[in-house]
Parts: C-alpha cells; structure tokens; sequence
C-alpha cells in the first residue's frame, strides 16, 4: 500500500487520542502504529521534521531539550514532594520548588 501524508496525519491524530497524552512521542506513535498499522516514523521525517510534523497537523507545540528537562525535573520534585496529596499550588508559586531548585542550582 501507498501510504500518503493525509494516511501519516490521521494515523499520528489517532495515536495522541488512544495514547492519552498530550505530546506524541515516537514510542507511542511506534506502538500505535504496530497495534493498529499506519505509515512508519521513516515516512513522516523523510518529508519534514518530526517536530514541525507534530505543530503543523496536530496542533503540538514544540518543547526545546531544555524546557523537557526542566518538565522531568518538575514531575520528578512533584512527584517525590510529601505534600502532594493536599497541594493546590502551581509550581512556580511553590517555596519548597524554588528551595530544591536553587539547590540543585548551586551544589
């Protein structure tokens, strides 16, 4: 089968709705794909870049290496922090963020 750009879109649309997340990553994409068919990753990044793939037909914004660090980071602290169960706070208003963060930053 000839697989086209439009077969690739509606595929990758159907891998972040089965997928639950909010960003398509290439392993999920790759276990959609293998689950259900569809053209492969190969197909996609030999026309563009994964990234500009994501932004231009889903809507996905690009996140820099750095911003994904600083995102496990911030799911890494949350994650650990003892009071996350009773937490309200978003993480740039967080005291006990900001102390871990400087931390990290100067040791």
């Amino acid at each position: 089968m000839a697989w086209s750009m439009k077969d690739a879109i509606k595929t990758a649309k159907a891998a972040v709705k089965w997928s639950g997340e909010k960003d398509l990553t290439y392993r999920s994409y790759k276990r959609y794909k293998k689950k259900f068919g569809g053209p492969s990753i190969g197909f996609i990044i030999k026309r563009m870049k994964w990234s500009e793939f994501k932004s231009k037909y889903l809507g996905i914004e690009r996140i820099s290496a750095k911003e994904r660090m600083l995102k496990k980071l911030e799911d890494n602290f949350c994650g650990h922090c003892k009071e996350k169960d009773n937490c309200k706070i978003e993480l740039e208003d967080c005291d006990h963020w900001e102390y871990w963060k400087n931390q990290r930053n100067t040791g």
